[in-house]
C-alpha cells in the first residue's frame, strides 16, 4: 500500500533531474504547476505534426494535467501533511498526483526537444558517439525506438534513457503517464505514443508517426541532457530494468 513518505519519496523523485521543471519545491511543500510556453508556434513542426494536434496537445491535453495535478494537490493540501490517514485515501491520493505530474513532467520534455524542420540537424558529437557505442548506429536506435514505440499496447511513451551507474543508454516504454526515472533511468529523449500525439493526422498508422517525427527532433537539446548526466552524479541508484534483464 502507498504511504505518505512513499508518495512524497517518488514524486520528488520524479522532479527532481530536470531543472527545469519544478512542481515541488521541496518534498512537503507542494506548488502549483504551470503550463509550459512553447518556444515555438503550434504550427512549425508541420508537415511532421500539424498546428492542430499540437495546440490541441499542449493547450488541451497538457492543460489538463496541469490543472489536475493542481486541483488534487489544493483539495488534499491538508490531508497530505496528516499522519492518521486511511490507507485506502492515500492509495487514491498516490494515483492521482502520480499520473498527472508524470503528464506534466513527460510532456514538459516532449516539447523541448523538437524544432523546425528547416532547422534539424543530426546529431553528432559525444552523443552520436554513444548512440553508436550502444547501439551500433544512430539509425538502428531509431529503429529500436520505432519497433518498441510501435509495440506499447495502449497508451504510454518509448524512451531513450541513460542509466548513469553503468554510463549505458537503453530504449524503454513506460504505461499512460509514469516517468522514466521510475525505472532508473535519465530520460534523454521521449515520444509520446498517446493517440492524442497524432490520431488527427497519422489515424492509426502509429508508425508512420514515429518514423516521421525523427525530422523534428532537436538533437542539441538530446545532447545538454546527455552531457548535464556528470560522473559526479553517479550514486548508488541501483540497477536499471533493462540491465536485470540483460543478466
Amino acid at each position: 500500500m502507498a504511504t505518505t513518505s512513499m508518495m512524497r519519496r517518488a514524486a520528488a523523485s520524479a522532479a527532481k533531474s530536470f531543472t527545469s521543471i519544478r512542481p515541488f519545491s521541496s518534498t512537503t511543500d507542494f506548488n502549483r504547476a504551470e503550463l509550459p510556453t512553447l518556444s515555438y508556434e503550434y504550427d512549425a513542426l508541420e508537415p511532421v505534426i500539424t498546428g492542430e494536434i499540437m495546440e490541441l496537445h499542449h493547450a488541451k491535453h497538457h492543460q489538463a494535467y496541469v490543472n489536475n495535478f493542481n486541483k488534487a494537490a489544493d483539495e488534499h493540501r491538508e490531508e497530505i501533511q496528516k499522519e492518521d490517514k486511511s490507507l485506502q485515501t492515500l492509495a487514491q491520493l498516490n494515483d492521482v498526483m502520480l499520473f498527472n505530474l508524470g503528464g506534466h513532467i513527460n510532456h514538459q520534455l516532449f516539447w523541448e526537444t523538437f524544432i523546425r524542420p528547416a532547422d534539424f540537424q543530426p546529431p553528432k558529437g559525444m552523443l552520436k558517439a554513444s548512440i553508436e557505442e550502444n547501439f551500433g548506429s544512430v539509425d538502428d536506435m531509431v529503429r529500436e525506438m520505432i519497433q518498441k514505440g510501435t509495440g506499447v499496447q495502449g497508451s504510454g511513451w518509448v524512451w531513450l534513457g541513460y542509466h548513469l551507474p553503468s554510463d549505458k543508454m537503453y530504449i524503454h516504454t513506460t504505461p499512460n503517464q509514469e516517468t522514466l526515472e521510475r525505472s532508473g533511468l535519465k530520460p534523454l529523449l521521449g515520444i509520446d505514443v498517446w493517440e492524442h500525439a497524432y490520431y488527427l493526422q497519422y489515424k492509426n498508422r502509429r508508425p508512420e508517426y514515429l518514423k516521421e517525427i525523427w525530422k523534428v527532433v532537436d538533437w542539441g537539446v538530446v545532447a545538454e541532457r546527455h552531457a548535464s548526466f556528470k560522473p559526479e552524479d553517479v550514486t548508488s541508484e541501483g540497477t536499471s530494468e533493462e540491465e536485470k534483464e540483460a543478466k
